[in-house]
């Protein structure tokens, strides 16, 4: 293998080392029961909160929303161009491709214990209400 070989294989090595995890990858890492001091410690702090109520439900879900990538993880090393060009712009572009396909992703509270984890509901098509809740105003101590 010649330089220009050895020196495209180190790219590519680089690029896929900077693999944004999925959202099947980050939400394998909580489970049912957990307190929110514990998925805190898993996902980090939530990037909004909300109360959410669904119709014939008597009380409101803490909902945590994250933006994930989806259900696979976004590798740069998936496509030659791509490799390249997080490799030429230090990442930069694949931080800014895998932000662009990041979904809003919902971890459920029900009585301060993780009750469901999944893709976001749109409320507006299932009827659901919503009131925002600063983030500020949710304990995590990280």
């Amino acid at each position: 293998m010649g330089k220009l070989g050895v020196a495209l294989v180190l790219l590519l090595a680089l690029a896929a080392g900077g693999c944004a995890p999925g959202a099947k990858a980050n939400l394998s890492k909580i489970q049912n029961g957990m307190s929110e001091d514990q998925v805190a410690e898993e996902l980090g702090p939530p990037e909004s909160v909300k109360l959410v109520q669904f119709p014939q439900q008597k009380g409101k879900f803490v909902v945590w929303e994250y933006n994930m990538v989806p259900e696979t993880p976004n590798c740069p090393s998936k496509m030659l161009g791509r490799s390249l060009a997080a490799v030429c712009t230090v990442g930069f572009s694949e931080v800014a491709i895998s932000h662009a396909e990041a979904e809003p992703h919902w971890v459920y509270f029900e009585d301060g214990k993780l009750a469901f984890a999944s893709r976001a509901v749109d409320c507006a098509q299932y009827d659901c209400r919503v009131w925002p809740v600063e983030v500020s105003q949710v304990k995590v101590d990280k």
